[in-house]
């Protein structure tokens, strides 16, 4: 057992360590475990080249005014993959233009995000996420308008 300490002893060790004493308890031992650092060279954040981003974007750009095209000549046509496609007229030729405008602006939101390392998810994820909904009910609207 160790001895009692006066209550002198006791406040000298608590100015010595004002924060505690240090783990494991030892006497006078410093900094036993090793402290992480702020950034560790481990980068988990997904990248993309900047000819990338100014490759969506240009797509986007593209898919807006084709949509356009479609919507000013009132015949917006989307290609299908195991048929010859749709015919979009008037009103239904309209929703699908703005399916198209949001599913543009869901492209340019993953070419501008930025990754957030604390948070581990891009810093616009709800915007992209509610582009993305806006667009399928865009597209539902004009399919039952069709």
């Amino acid at each position: 057992m160790s001895p009692k300490k006066s209550y002198d002893e006791v406040m000298a060790e608590r100015e010595k360590h004002p924060l505690g004493t240090p783990r494991p308890y030892t006497p006078d031992h410093q900094k036993v475990l090793l402290e992480i650092p702020a950034q560790s060279g481990v980068n988990r954040a997904p990248t993309m080249e900047p000819v990338w981003r100014i490759g969506l974007v240009l797509f986007a750009t593209l898919l807006t005014g084709y949509g356009l095209h479609g919507v000013v000549v009132d015949d917006l046509y989307l290609p299908g993959k195991y048929s010859p496609g749709d015919h979009y007229h008037g009103k239904s030729a309209f929703c699908i233009f703005m399916m198209l405008a949001s599913l543009a602006g869901w492209i340019i939101t993953l070419a501008v995000g930025r990754y957030d390392l604390a948070r581990e998810r891009f810093s616009n994820a709800w915007l992209a996420r509610l582009l993305l909904a806006i667009s399928f009910a865009w597209m539902v609207a004009g399919t039952y308008l069709r």
